[in-house]
């Protein structure tokens, strides 16, 4: 055993959240040796059922999920997105991106929530560093006073808090509504006006998720100015499905969060026809919708903390608690994958020293972040907004820039995680982004 080796800390950590930036990191964590506790709200009946939306997995997402050792299991579930594509109502090109036009071996992956948790969760249940307690709602943390390190607090039934811990490291991952909010770090946020209903229907007839000739399916995408955005992601199968099973599509209905009562009002068949007249080809789909209540509004907002710890309590923020956006660049789940990647490896480069760690994790993260944020700030009223003029320019613009090759490739590279912090045509190691690609051992 080398000196480094005996020198390394062996730390105890706690994680608040047990969703994808929660799970990754206690994963990438524990197998650098460190003991996890991982506090989740959710009973014990609740985390075997992820609520939530499809969504979707790029390029760099996949590299993560490849080197947590979960990607066959992915691939076996989710639907293979080859192409991009977005028409108005009228049927004129506003986004035609294809993956292979960045590089051949590239692809994104739309899938079911419940997928994604379960393959994370699986591998936490099998680890014997990692205790999951559910049932605990954080309500902040606070340092330890007599050293290094700080506990989680919670409420109790008769008891007005609790302390668990102390913890050498806490890992904050408890998504929009964070505990952040309660302790001495700076965060700003804004809700943004538009958001979404959405709902996970079967694809009987196969018409959103059958495979292209180059054996991957489409995200597409029916605009009417910008008042009004239709998304259909084929998001593949959850883990109870069989194989025999339709696959799923995950459908988004874009509008103004002030008009939401209004479309309960007017009852689901005049929503049904406003979707057909848009896209015909969704007559079928809407078929299996049989509620109101099948459609769940899902608002959106935008988290920017300047400084992605707090040296006075040992925490790190990860996920969508120090970063929400709009899902507008589809990059949710990835920005939180790698998240929990980069700051296992600041941990592990300082052998088990957090402070110099957290400073290494902020470092890394906080300038690429910052460009996928401020892309998705600006990319969010030009297809959810009510500006006519905006929606005009994006519709005569947007989409010879699909055609146009040095436009096309930054597209791409934004796209697929591998913009090199907004420096155009460049990208990051290309380990990073085509890692799911190569034959490897995952670590």
């Amino acid at each position: 055993m080398s000196t480094l080796a005996l020198t390394k800390k062996v730390l105890d950590i706690g994680i608040v959240g047990l969703g994808t930036a929660g799970l990754a990191s206690s994963l990438f964590l524990s197998r650098l040796g460190h003991q996890i506790t991982i506090f989740e709200k959710s009973s014990q009946d609740q985390l075997t059922d992820a609520a939530g939306a499809g969504l979707g997995l790029q390029p760099i997402g996949l590299t993560v999920l490849k080197k947590l050792g979960v990607l066959d299991n992915i691939l076996d579930h989710g639907s293979k997105i080859v192409h991009l594509h977005s028409l108005t109502r009228e049927g004129k090109a506003v986004l035609d991106l294809r993956y292979s036009d960045f590089r051949p071996e590239l692809y994104g992956v739309g899938i079911h929530r419940d997928a994604l948790f379960q393959a994370l969760y699986n591998q936490c249940l099998d680890d014997d560093n990692i205790t999951i307690v559910p049932n605990i709602d954080v309500t902040t943390v606070k340092e330890n006073k007599q050293g290094n390190g700080s506990y989680v607090c919670h409420n109790v039934e008769g008891s007005s808090s609790k302390q668990e811990g102390p913890f050498n490291l806490i890992v904050c991952a408890d998504g929009r509504n964070s505990i952040r909010q309660n302790m001495n770090v700076k965060s700003y946020e804004s809700k943004y006006k538009f958001g979404c209903l959405w709902s996970i229907l079967p694809d009987v007839d196969g018409e959103f998720s059958t495979k292209m000739d180059d054996g991957g399916t489409t995200l597409f995408q029916r605009l009417d100015s910008t008042k009004t955005m239709l998304g259909l992601l084929p998001t593949g199968r959850t883990p109870s499905m069989s194989k025999e099973d339709p696959t799923l599509v995950s459908l988004f209905w874009s509008l103004d969060m002030n008009t939401v009562s209004q479309v309960r009002q007017n009852g689901l068949e005049h929503w049904k026809e406003q979707v057909v007249a848009l896209e015909p080809r969704t007559r079928r789909l809407l078929d299996t919708l049989q509620s109101l209540d099948q459609l769940i509004p899902a608002s959106y907002s935008d988290t920017f903390m300047p400084t992605l710890y707090d040296a006075e309590t040992y925490t790190a923020f990860v996920g969508d608690c120090a970063h929400a956006t709009s899902p507008q660049l589809g990059q949710g789940a990835n920005l939180a994958l790698v998240d929990a990647w980069v700051l296992s490896k600041a941990i592990d480069a300082h052998q088990g020293n957090v402070i110099p760690a957290l400073h290494q994790y902020d470092h890394e993260r906080k300038w690429r972040l910052r460009f996928y944020q401020l892309n998705s700030r600006i990319l969010t009223p030009v297809f959810q907004s009510n500006s006519q003029i905006i929606g005009q320019l994006r519709d005569a613009f947007m989409g010879p820039l699909c055609n146009f090759s040095l436009s096309k490739r930054q597209m791409l590279t934004v796209l697929a995680g591998a913009q090199n912090n907004g420096i155009p045509w460049t990208t990051i190691p290309e380990e990073e982004f085509m890692g799911f690609t190569y034959e490897y051992e995952s670590e």
